[in-house]
């Protein structure tokens, strides 16, 4: 780092420009720290002999965390499905689904209603179950082989019945929704029905990120991916599908870049927003700006802040030039009042 005369930051997440930030205060070396958020902007020179603030002397906003019971019983916004469908994803493809809020003892004393599914998916996807009958799974792997898609589907409409109409008629009959905004009103079996000959979004040429997907479009997507997350566990290196926007690895956490991630997130958290009634719905980009934490970057912001930028590179060179040919013992200007 000391090798420079200075350093340009535009990095995309905190971590990475505290580590900069750090370096440059180690090689006392000018750090011009720039960032956009939608229509908002900011750059600030970091330098340790100016005595100016760094970047990590003010604290930074965390990820706000939301109540489980809020997530669980009494969604109310866009952003409430979304967590719950990161969890649902925890529960279906992650390492250990008991990690995931919405996990539900097998052996408890009171029977899930679809936890009995989550395990015969897993196990179709070939990921071993915890929690269960050690006997169950060694059965349930032992006939992967014997798995096919139209099995695959089944078992992915099954789940869907089991969260979206069993689960929300059960938990109605126990008053757990009473506190939220608006009854739930559980999926339509018509729309179960429907999904069968309606084609995944994601799946058609006409396909666009901005689209808004009905009840049976989100069913047959949701089916869809999990029908390509069985092709890629069980068929190693095989693509997911033919069409390029699907990815060909699922990813064991969720990532908000993973095309067939973002597929199941857009597509289990409007089919609760439909349940719950919560709008408005929706498309695959705005459900990945908020699964992601993302405000949609402006163009325009970035390149007044490139500018500024670059503006503030002259003054420092500037500086940097005028100290190096000073030949009194005057001192030289602080290179805080230099880049105001």
């Amino acid at each position: 780092v000391q090798q420079f005369n200075l350093i340009l930051n535009a990095l995309d997440n905190v971590t990475a420009r505290r580590r900069v930030n750090r370096l440059a205060l180690a090689a006392k070396v000018p750090l011009i720290e720039a960032g956009t958020t939608g229509y908002l902007g900011q750059v600030t020179v970091i330098h340790k002999d100016s005595n100016v603030e760094c970047y990590e002397c003010q604290p930074k906003p965390t990820q706000k965390v939301y109540p489980i019971c809020t997530i669980r019983s009494t969604p109310s916004v866009p952003v409430h499905t979304i967590v719950w469908s990161k969890e649902l994803y925890k529960l279906i493809f992650g390492p250990k689904p008991e990690d995931s809020m919405l996990y539900e003892d097998p052996n408890a004393e009171e029977p899930s209603t679809f936890m009995d599914t989550v395990t015969t998916l897993r196990s179709c996807l070939g990921f071993e179950n915890t929690g269960g009958d050690d006997k169950d799974n060694h059965n349930n792997n032992n006939n992967n082989n014997n798995v096919d898609e139209h099995h695959i589907q089944k078992v992915a409409r099954e789940l869907i019945e089991k969260l979206y109409i069993v689960e929300i008629e059960k938990q109605s009959a126990t008053g757990r929704y009473k506190t939220a905004k608006k009854t739930p009103v559980p999926l339509q079996k018509s729309h179960m029905d429907e999904s069968t000959v309606v084609e995944a979004p994601t799946k058609q040429s006409t396909y666009k990120s901005t689209h808004i997907w009905s009840c049976p479009q989100n069913i047959s997507e949701f089916v869809s991916c999990v029908v390509d997350a069985w092709k890629v566990t069980t068929t190693p290196h095989h693509p997911a599908s033919s069409n390029s926007r699907n990815t060909d690895a699922l990813l064991p956490e969720f990532d908000k870049d993973d095309m067939l991630g973002m597929r199941f997130i857009t597509a289990s958290s409007n089919l609760r927003s439909m349940v719950f009634g919560i709008e408005p719905l929706q498309s695959f980009y705005s459900a990945k700006g908020i699964a992601g934490n993302i405000i949609p970057a402006i163009a325009t912001t970035n390149a007044i802040v490139a500018g500024l930028q670059v503006l503030q590179v002259f003054h420092i060179l500037k500086h940097q030039v005028v100290v190096q040919q000073k030949k009194d013992d005057s001192k030289p200007p602080n290179l805080k009042d230099v880049c105001r």
